[in-house]
């Protein structure tokens, strides 16, 4: 990890719309204002990466039931039913279509980057 934690390592927009949908870069387990990876342990991390998500989400003016897919970057497999007991307690109504892979991540155990529906028509 890079001795400088406060700015991001690549060129970074955290979301984009494009018409009805927000597309959402990685998410990552850090303080948004000092960058500091939050959390020891998956939990921690999952729980820290979905306060990020859902910062963004909010940002635009949508909530949990807005994401329709999302696609998680584990750097272990074997951390995937620790994840998932946090994980779905995001959705207390629906939850959205995901993708789960294991990933080479610098400094973090979790990414998430996802696309949600903002759209004034209801979703199906």
């Amino acid at each position: 990890m890079p001795a400088d934690n406060s700015a991001p390592q690549l060129p970074y927009t955290p979301a984009i719309r494009a018409g009805d949908f927000l597309f959402i870069s990685g998410q990552v387990p850090r303080d948004p204002a000092t960058r500091v990876v939050i959390g020891d342990d998956i939990e921690e991390q999952t729980h820290a990466v979905m306060k990020n998500l859902f910062a963004v989400l909010a940002a635009a003016s949508g909530k949990a039931d807005s994401l329709v897919k999302v696609h998680v970057y584990l750097t272990d497999m074997s951390h995937v039913p620790d994840f998932n007991r946090i994980y779905i307690s995001y959705f207390p109504h629906r939850l959205p279509a995901r993708t789960t892979v294991g990933a080479a991540l610098n400094g973090v155990m979790i990414e998430i980057d996802a696309v949600a529906y903002v759209g004034d028509k209801e979703l199906l």
